[in-house]
């Protein structure tokens, strides 16, 4: 579940809190044992607000990982306890409609601790699985997304969805996402502000 906008709910995450609760489970790895440095890619709006808008909120932090150790999880799951979160404030969930097939562009290193590297997925990425979710939250998103990507025609949006994803798998209702948001973006692009881009975060998590 997300959201966008301020907010007092204190399970309401921005793009600090997250940097926070990234460097609290780095931290928090220190006392188990895992051989190497996790790494996570990062989806959804918490993509979003980490890299293009530092106003987009969230309640979770949807990842794509694999061979995760189940030990990685429980400490998670402690740091959202300690942080006043559900268990599953980041979860793998997304992976199911992550994309299987090729998307432009490569992760972006966003925090990299001394046992946590954490990556932000590729605009183009995040704006597939989006235009194919298409949830009143997703939709929201696409403007900063498509400012990201800045495609030329509204082919290259269909290009993108038919690439990432096999064809059989692509919703009708994807083919009426793509022609809205096309249409809202050549309408809007002229007085529409630049994305708020995202200087990548490290330990210092200067947010």
């Amino acid at each position: 579940m997300a959201a966008l906008g301020l907010s007092t709910d204190p399970t309401l995450l921005n793009a600090r809190r997250i940097g926070e609760l990234f460097q609290a489970l780095d931290t928090k790895l220190d006392d188990v044992s895992i051989r190497n440095h996790v790494e996570l890619v990062v989806v959804g709006g918490a993509a979003v607000a980490l890299q293009w808008n530092r106003r987009r909120t969230t309640y979770d932090v949807d990842v794509v990982a694999e061979g995760i150790p189940a030990v990685f999880w429980d400490v998670a799951a402690a740091v959202g306890r300690d942080a006043g979160l559900e268990d599953d404030w980041m979860n793998a969930a997304a992976r199911v409609k992550a994309p299987t097939g090729p998307t432009p562009g490569e992760p972006t290193e966003i925090y990299a601790g001394s046992n946590l590297r954490v990556y932000g997925a590729s605009p183009h990425y995040v704006l597939a699985m989006k235009l194919l979710t298409g949830r009143n939250v997703d939709l929201q998103d696409l403007p900063v997304l498509l400012d990201a990507v800045q495609p030329e025609t509204r082919d290259e949006l269909y290009d993108l969805v038919e690439h990432a994803y096999p064809t059989a798998h692509i919703p009708a209702a994807a083919r009426y996402i793509i022609e809205q948001s096309w249409d809202d973006y050549i309408a809007d692009r002229p007085s529409r502000e630049l994305p708020d881009r995202r200087p990548s975060i490290g330990p210092g998590l200067d947010l």
